[in-house]
Parts: C-alpha cells; sequence; structure tokens
C-alpha cells in the first residue's frame, strides 16, 4: 500500500510540474460577414501565431482553425497575451476560393470582425526545368503578410503542383537544388496582385492570366566561382560564406582547398552581395549587374580580422538550452560619412549543448544576439506574473563588448524590460506594437542595427528579458496614436500613454477625385529643435531603422483615396513620396504646425 501510495504521489508530482510548464491559454473571440455584410456561416476561421514572425518552425508556431457558427460567431483559445494573424476561408468556384481580411496583432479579449474580402486563387503551376539540372529541384511556396512568414514545400516538377490557399496577393515560388536557393518566380493570386506584377497590362489581360496555370520556368544551370583570399591574395579554405537575403542571410557553405566556392543558379548567374565569417568579416564589392558563368572576373573580397564569440544557453537549473533559433543582428562596415550600416538578420541556433558561436565580430561593430523560447521555457520563467513574457529574449544586447565571449547565459538571472501603454483616454488599448533601440551613450553616433519589435496583450502590457540594466529606447504605436520613452531592465515598469496627436489622416486627390490605390511611404523623420527624450532619440530615428519597425508610417489610400499615418515622436517632420502607377511626387508634413483634418493633397506626379 506504501508503494502504490508513493508511485501516485510521484505520478501527480510529474502531472502537475507538465501543466505549470504549458503556456496559459486565453479565449479570442469575433464574427465573419460576408460580402453583403450577412453573417458568414461555415466559414473556416486559421488564426496563426510565430514566436518570430520570420521563423517558420512548428515547435515556434501556434496555428488553430475554427468554424464560425450559424451567426458568423467564432471562438478559440489562444496563448495568453500574444498576436495572431487572423483571417477565414471558404470553399469557391472555378479554383477561387472565398477569402476575408486578414486581421493582425489579434490577441485573446479583444474582439475581431473580418468581413469578405476579393477572392484568392489556387492556381496550378506548370513547370518548366531546363534539361541541364541534372539533381531534384525541390520547389517552396513562399510569402510574408504583415512581418509574418508563410512556407509551404510543393510536390515534385513532374507532379500536379498548385499555390497554398493564402490570404495573400502574390506568392513567390522558390527553387532549390539540395541547400541553395536557384530560382524564384512570383505568381499572382489575385487581380490586385495581377496589377502588382504586370502594371502595364489591361484589367482584361490581368483576369485572363489569373485563370490560366502560372508557369515557372527554370532556366539553364549556370555556376559563379567566388574566390576568397586574404589580402595577400592567399585563398582561404573552409571558410563560412553567407548571402545577404531577407528574411535571414543563408549559409551557401564553405569555400573549397582554393579558397572558392560554387553558386549555382537559373539562367544568368546574379551577383550576390555575400559575407565571409570563420575569423573574418567583409563584403564581397559586387555590382548587381548579371555576371555570366564565363565572363567577367570577380574580384577577392578585402577581408579584415575578426573574432569569433562564444556562449552558452543555459535553464534556471543550470540545464543546457540547445536548439534554440538565435537571431544575430549586426552591423559589418560604415560608410565614408560615418553612418552604420546592418544587414539583414542571421538565423543560428545553440547546440544540444546549449553552447553556440558567433564569426567574424569586429571591434567597432556591435550586434544583438536575440533568443526565440520555446513556449514551455517561457511560461517556466513567467511565473505567475501578471504581465506576459515576450518570446524574444535580448541575451546579448548591442551595447556588448563585440570581440568578447558572451559566456554562460543563465535565462533566470536576466531582467525584464517591462512596458505599460494606454489608450488616450486611459484605458487599455488592445494589442500595441513595442519597437526597443538599443540606447546608446552621449555622443556616440552609431545607429542601432534594428530593433526588437514586441506586441502588449490586451491590457497595454509586456515585459522582455535582457541582461540587468540594458537601456532601450521604447516606441508604441496603433493607429489611435503613439508614445515613446526610455526604460531599463530590472527597473520600474515604463509607463505611457498614446498620443492623439500623432495621428494624421491623409486625403489624396486627383483632379478633384479621390485617388485609390496611392502609396505613401515616410523617409527619415527630422527632429529639428527637439528637446528632451525626444531630442535623445533624435539619432536613434534613421530611415533604416525606422522602416524596419514603424508600418504606420506609410500604407495604400483606400477607395476614397484615405491614409492614415503615425509619427512616432512629437513635433516630428515627416517627409516622403506619393507614388501609383510608376509616377510620383514628393510630400513633406510638419507635425510642429496645426494642420486640417484630414490634410488633403493633390497628387502632381514630379512636384516637390
Amino acid at each position: 500500500m506504501g508503494t502504490a501510495s508513493h508511485a501516485l504521489t510521484l505520478v501527480l508530482i510529474v502531472a502537475a510540474d507538465a501543466a505549470t510548464q504549458q503556456p496559459p491559454r486565453e479565449p479570442a473571440i469575433g464574427e465573419v460577414r460576408d460580402r453583403d455584410g450577412k453573417p458568414f456561416a461555415g466559414a473556416t476561421i486559421h488564426l496563426l501565431h510565430r514566436a518570430h514572425p520570420g521563423i517558420v518552425d512548428p515547435e515556434l508556431t501556434d496555428a488553430l482553425e475554427v468554424t464560425a457558427d450559424p451567426r458568423g460567431r467564432f471562438r478559440a483559445d489562444v496563448l495568453a497575451g500574444r498576436p495572431y494573424l487572423v483571417w477565414a476561408t471558404a470553399p469557391g468556384e472555378n479554383g477561387a476560393f472565398r477569402c476575408t481580411t486578414v486581421a493582425e496583432g489579434v490577441v485573446a479579449g479583444v474582439p475581431t470582425v473580418l468581413t469578405e474580402s476579393e477572392p484568392r486563387r489556387v492556381r496550378p503551376l506548370q513547370v518548366t526545368v531546363d534539361a541541364s539540372w541534372t539533381k531534384p529541384l525541390r520547389f517552396v511556396a513562399g510569402a510574408t503578410l504583415g512581418d509574418v512568414a508563410f512556407e509551404q514545400h510543393l510536390g515534385p516538377a513532374d507532379a500536379v503542383v498548385a499555390t497554398p490557399p493564402w490570404p495573400v496577393d502574390t506568392l513567390t515560388i522558390q527553387v532549390f537544388e539540395d541547400s541553395q536557393l536557384v530560382h524564384r518566380e512570383p505568381v499572382a493570386l489575385t487581380a490586385l496582385g495581377a496589377k502588382t506584377l504586370a502594371a502595364a497590362v489591361t484589367d482584361e489581360e490581368r483576369a485572363a492570366s489569373l485563370a490560366r496555370p502560372a508557369n515557372v520556368l527554370v532556366g539553364e544551370r549556370t555556376t559563379l566561382l567566388l574566390p576568397v583570399q586574404d589580402k595577400d591574395g592567399t585563398p582561404i579554405a573552409d571558410a563560412s560564406v553567407q548571402v545577404d537575403d531577407a528574411p535571414f542571410a543563408r549559409v551557401l557553405g564553405t569555400t573549397d582547398a582554393a579558397g572558392k566556392l560554387e553558386l549555382v543558379a537559373a539562367g544568368e548567374a546574379k551577383a550576390p552581395r555575400a559575407t565571409v565569417l570563420d575569423g573574418t568579416h567583409a563584403e564581397f564589392p559586387f555590382d548587381n549587374d548579371n555576371l555570366p558563368a564565363e565572363g567577367k572576373k570577380v574580384e577577392p573580397p578585402d577581408l579584415v580580422a575578426g573574432s569569433v564569440i562564444r556562449g552558452r544557453l543555459l535553464t534556471g537549473e543550470n540545464e543546457p538550452l540547445g536548439d534554440v533559433p538565435l537571431i544575430l543582428d549586426g552591423s559589418i562596415r560604415n560608410s565614408d560619412n560615418g553612418w552604420w550600416w546592418g544587414v539583414h538578420p542571421r538565423l543560428l541556433a545553440s547546440a544540444a549543448d546549449g553552447t553556440f558561436v558567433v564569426r567574424g565580430r569586429l571591434q567597432k561593430f556591435p550586434f544583438r544576439l536575440t533568443a526565440v523560447l520555446p513556449p514551455d521555457v517561457l511560461a517556466k520563467l513567467r511565473g505567475d506574473h501578471r504581465t506576459p513574457l515576450w518570446p524574444q529574449v535580448m541575451v546579448v544586447p548591442e551595447t556588448a563588448d563585440p570581440t568578447k565571449d558572451a559566456g554562460d547565459i543563465r535565462l533566470d538571472r536576466l531582467a525584464a524590460i517591462e512596458v505599460h501603454v494606454a489608450a488616450p483616454d486611459g484605458t487599455p488599448p488592445g494589442s500595441v506594437q513595442v519597437a526597443l533601440f538599443p540606447a546608446h551613450e552621449e555622443g556616440d553616433k552609431r545607429w542601432p542595427v534594428r530593433a526588437l519589435l514586441a506586441r502588449t496583450d490586451r491590457h497595454g502590457r509586456v515585459r522582455v528579458l535582457a541582461p540587468k540594466g540594458t537601456e532601450v529606447a521604447v516606441f508604441a504605436a496603433t493607429l489611435a496614436g503613439s508614445a515613446f520613452g526610455f526604460a531599463t531592465a530590472g527597473a520600474a515598469p515604463l509607463q505611457r500613454t498614446l498620443d492623439a496627436a500623432q495621428v494624421v489622416r491623409l486625403l489624396v486627390m486627383a483632379d478633384d477625385k479621390p485617388l485609390a490605390g496611392a502609396g505613401f511611404r515616410a523617409s527619415s523623420p527630422h527632429l529639428e529643435g527637439a528637446k528632451g527624450d525626444a531630442a535623445r532619440v533624435k539619432d536613434l530615428l534613421g530611415e533604416p531603422m525606422v522602416h524596419s519597425w514603424c508600418p504606420l508610417l506609410g500604407g495604400v489610400t483606400d477607395a476614397e483615396g484615405r491614409l492614415t499615418i503615425v509619427a512616432p515622436v512629437p513635433g516630428a517632420q515627416l517627409a516622403g513620396f506619393l507614388s501609383i502607377d510608376g509616377k510620383s511626387m514628393h510630400v513633406a508634413i510638419d507635425l510642429r504646425e496645426a494642420l486640417d483634418d484630414p490634410v488633403r493633397i493633390e497628387f502632381v506626379p514630379g512636384k516637390r
């Protein structure tokens, strides 16, 4: 009896421990309406969350499907405090399927309304592969919606292949030989997508093209040999070479004994921008001309000695944390005027024993390493704290010495950067996008590499783990307004209220008629005469950084010619271009002045 009782106790302890590691879930609710505004009964609602928007990994993804009831309503239990993409689909006719608008940043407890939009198509693919390819090729469909990546492996070229039923206007068919990307082919799924890819043809021609299979032509196999040498001309064997390619750089392989790496492409081999690692770091000085397989000479890069950084991820029990994705953001060079340029993030991972290696870092070029934690680890770190933890953790902040080993990093010893955001009227704002930039010392003119993007829960709260004392500039933005300030890991929460004065409503006209489909994108905000915290963040608002985190600085006008943008800080002077059908004009908006609501803009191509 005592043995049985002891065994039962062990089972209950194990079950209770497992339960505490499961991330908490809360209900997300909403309704779906058809094009007539009636309940879209029976529609399938898709809910998608990724721990990092660019990482397509089942272990870091939460994907749910539920069905709308007869009144068009739905309910799904989602991860508490996590943002989801949400859309609905239903079967259609003649290769099309019914689809709704896509809601971004949906969190538990905030009702969502989805309305039916233009039908999408599942288009058959007519694949033609040149006879010069002897190895089997892989075909992968890829797309992004907002900043969330979609990816699906398709069948072999000789099978019946079709595009996935995604709620996007266009996608890209990617062709691989082994692990190397050799060809891309964009495919339109809607009339808007067809217009984007072929603006010069008529609406009738676009509609006819959508009814036909999409052609994927993989041209002749060509190769390009990239030489890797040191400054004395000595070949460097076994050097890792990466190509800067969004969303992450791809490791193409290592150089051979002669210091050369063979790249493969379909058709003419187009020179990529490549980076050499393994203790050295440099960019190949390629232009973007097409380089035939036997033609122009490829000059070797000017390599500079770099450092190899090592570290190890550990849990609170000092156990190694293996197979965790690591996002490396880092500058690699500066231009003649002293600006610091970032590169596309690189995707690494910790080994089974928790160790990681960052190669080719230079003394004056900082980097940031962010770990993407699985849900069970995150739930354990959160404990019973009310404010949710963001799954991306700054294990090595950008302000770290770029040549110093990271050492052992125990996740339970990291501190939280806590942010609380309220709506302009002081109420909970729903899910708010929050961007965190490293705060450099006064007089340090380095631009930050890239913002770490997070989202609050429906109450406007979020925590991001980082080494204690890490200071960041924080920007929060929704269509209701924006807010900013500075926060420190381990300090009191940063509390801010969204400023509705930062919202600018535009009305774009052409010949006194609303201009639909015009795109606007503000470039670097200027902060002349800024004071206080606004003056401190002045150097943190360079154009590359703003474009990486603030989608509300641009967009496309609706059917009535309207577009709402949101400035990141008070008193900003915004400049950008308004464009449509290959024509554009310069637009300047100064928030230091009283603006009309809406701000009316007459589209005059070429005007400044």
